[in-house]
C-alpha cells in the first residue's frame, strides 16, 4: 500500500486488499464471497495501491488528466510563439550561396552590322554562369520599419552572341544599406508583440482554468466515494444493531415474553440489511472507478482514502476580489485588447498610408578580382510613396464597421460574463449558508435519534415496547446518520465550489 506521492515503479500489491481493508463493513456471507473472488484476482491480476487525500489525489490527477496535458501543450507552444516574436527584434544574419546558377537565352540588342555600316536590332544568344554568396544583415526597429546590411560577391561567366568557348569573365562586390519605414501605419513590430503576448496570457490562463475545474472534478470524485465509503460503515453498524436485536427478540421469544411474529419483524429487516450492504459495496466500486478514471490509474489498481469526514473550515471573501482574480474574466479583456488593435489595424489599412525609402549602394564590377577594391560606382535614391484611397465601393467602410461590431461584442460578452459569475459567487455563498444550516439540523437529529433509540431498545429488552416500535426507532437513527453524512459532505463540496469561483489556489494546495 502506496501513501502518494510514492514511486510505483517495480512496486506489486493484490488487489484485494483494498476489500480485506474495508471487510468490517461487510456482512459475514457476503465477505466470505467476496475474500474468495478477492483470493482468485490476486494470482492473475497486479495493481497498486494509492491511499490519497484530497490534495494528492488532485496532484496525482494534475500529471495524468488528458486535459491538462493538452493544455500544457498549448501553453508552451503559446511560449514559443511570444518568445518568438521578441526575438524578432534583434539583429538577424544570414548567408545565401548560389553556386552555380546557369542560364541562357535571347536577347534583342541594338548592334553594328560591318557588313552594311548601320546599327539594327538582332535577336543575340546568351549565357551565364554565376557563382555567388551574398551576407544580409537585418535588423527591425521599434518604429515599425527595417533596415538592412548587404555584402554580395559573384564571379560571373558570360557570353553574348557568341559559343560557350569565348567566355568573358566578371567579378563584382555589391555593398548595400537600405531603410523602410511606414509612417502613418501603426507600429507592425509592436502591434505582433502585442497579440503574441494576449495568446500567451490566454493560453496560460486557459491552462490555470483548467486545473482549476479538474481540482473541482477530482473533489466530487474524491468525496463520492468517501460518501460510498462511510455509508458502508453506517450500514455495517446499522446491521450489527439489528443483529443485537434479534439475539434479544429470540431470547425474549425462548422465555415466552414475545409471540414469534415480533421476532420475524425483526428477522425480516435485518434481512434487508444485508441486501442493501451489497448493494452500497457495489456502489463503492464504482465510484472507485470514477475516481480511478479521473486521476488516470487503471482500472486494476485501488484507492484507499485516508481523509477524516470533518466540516471544512471556512471565511467567506469579497466578490469585489473574486472578479478581479477571475481567469474567465481576465481571458474576455484580453479578447476586448485584441480587438482594439484589429480594428486599429484595419483603420491603418483603408486610410492614407505613406512609405519611406532609402537606400545607398557601392558596386564594383571588373574583369579581375585584385582590382574590386577600386572603383566603386555609388547608388543612391530617396523615396516617399503615399497611398490614397479614392473608391472603393464601401468596402474599407464595410470592413471597419466589421472590426468595430467584434469589439462592441467582446466588451459586451465582458459585462455578461462578469454579472453572471458575481450571480454565480453569490449563489455558492448562499449555497454554503444552506449546507451549513443543514449540517448543523442534521447533527442534532441524528444526536436525538441515537437517544432515542437507545431508550427504545432498553424499554424493549424490558417488554415496555413492542418489535414495531425497536424497527421505527433502529430505522430512524439509521437515515439519521445518513443524512448527517450527506450534510458534512454536501457542506464540503459547496465550499470547494466557492473557493473554485473565488480563489482556487486556497483549493489546489498552492
Amino acid at each position: 500500500m502506496h501513501s502518494f506521492p510514492c514511486s510505483c515503479v517495480g512496486t506489486h500489491t493484490v488487489s484485494f486488499s483494498l476489500i480485506m481493508f474495508h471487510a468490517d463493513y461487510i456482512s459475514s456471507p457476503l465477505k466470505t464471497a467476496l475474500i474468495f473472488a478477492a483470493l482468485f484476482t490476486a494470482f492473475i491480476v497486479k495493481a497498486e495501491i494509492y491511499r490519497l487525500d484530497l490534495p494528492q489525489a488532485i496532484e496525482l490527477a494534475r500529471s495524468a488528466n488528458p486535459d491538462i496535458v493538452r493544455s500544457t501543450y498549448n501553453f508552451n507552444s503559446a511560449e514559443a510563439a511570444y518568445y518568438a516574436v521578441k526575438s524578432e527584434l534583434y539583429p538577424s544574419l544570414t548567408l545565401d550561396l548560389t553556386a552555380p546558377n546557369f542560364s541562357e537565352s535571347l536577347t534583342q540588342q541594338y548592334v553594328y552590322n560591318p557588313t552594311t555600316g548601320t546599327y539594327g536590332w538582332k535577336w543575340m544568344p546568351t549565357g551565364d554562369y554565376r557563382f555567388q554568396g551574398a551576407l544580409n544583415l537585418g535588423q527591425k526597429l521599434l518604429t515599425g520599419g527595417e533596415i538592412e546590411l548587404s555584402s554580395i560577391l559573384y564571379k560571373r561567366d558570360y557570353y553574348i552572341g557568341s559559343s560557350t568557348d569565348s567566355l568573358e569573365t566578371e567579378y563584382s562586390n555589391v555593398m548595400q544599406f537600405s531603410l523602410t519605414q511606414p509612417l502613418l501605419q501603426p507600429n507592425s513590430v509592436m502591434l505582433d508583440r502585442k497579440r503574441s503576448r494576449l495568446n500567451y496570457k490566454n493560453a496560460q490562463l486557459n491552462r490555470e482554468i483548467k486545473r482549476r475545474d479538474l481540482d473541482y472534478i477530482v473533489s466530487i470524485a474524491y468525496y463520492n466515494l468517501i460518501q460510498s465509503e462511510r455509508r458502508l460503515g453506517l450500514e455495517q453498524e446499522d446491521y450489527q444493531r439489528w443483529q443485537k436485536s434479534v439475539e434479544t427478540a429470540n431470547a425474549k421469544h425462548s422465555a415466552g415474553l414475545i409471540p414469534e411474529v415480533e421476532v420475524l419483524k425483526l428477522q425480516v429487516e435485518l434481512a434487508r440489511r444485508e441486501g442493501s450492504i451489497a448493494s452500497s459495496f457495489n456502489n463503492y466500486l464504482d465510484y472507485a472507478d470514477d475516481l480511478k478514471i479521473v486521476l488516470g490509474l487503471s482500472l486494476e489498481d485501488s484507492i484507499v482514502t485516508s481523509e477524516e469526514i470533518k466540516k471544512t473550515q471556512f471565511v467567506p471573501g469579497a466578490v469585489e476580489n473574486a472578479v478581479i482574480n477571475r481567469q474567465e474574466l481576465l481571458k474576455s479583456q484580453n479578447e476586448i485588447t485584441g480587438s482594439q488593435l484589429d480594428l486599429k489595424q484595419t483603420k491603418s489599412n483603408y486610410g492614407i498610408n505613406a512609405y519611406l525609402q532609402a537606400y545607398y549602394l557601392l558596386d564594383a564590377k571588373q574583369p579581375d578580382v585584385d582590382q574590386l577594391i577600386d572603383n566603386y560606382d555609388k547608388d543612391r535614391g530617396v523615396s516617399l510613396t503615399i497611398t490614397v484611397p479614392i473608391i472603393d465601393w464601401k468596402y474599407a467602410r464595410r470592413q471597419i464597421e466589421s472590426a468595430e461590431l467584434d469589439l462592441h461584442l467582446a466588451e459586451y460578452d465582458y459585462q455578461i460574463l462578469k454579472q453572471d459569475f458575481t450571480v454565480s459567487l453569490k449563489q455558492a455563498d448562499r449555497a454554503v449558508q444552506a449546507m451549513e444550516s443543514r449540517y448543523e439540523s442534521s447533527k442534532l437529529a441524528e444526536e436525538l435519534a441515537l437517544r432515542s433509540y437507545q431508550i427504545t431498545l432498553a424499554r424493549f429488552e424490558t417488554g415496555a415496547v413492542t418489535s414495531t416500535e425497536l424497527i421505527d426507532a433502529q430505522i430512524s437513527l439509521n437515515q439519521a446518520k445518513h443524512e448527517l453524512l450527506d450534510a458534512v459532505i454536501a457542506y464540503n463540496l459547496a465550499v470547494i465550489k466557492y473557493k473554485t469561483l473565488y480563489f482556487p489556489q486556497v483549493n489546489s494546495g498552492e
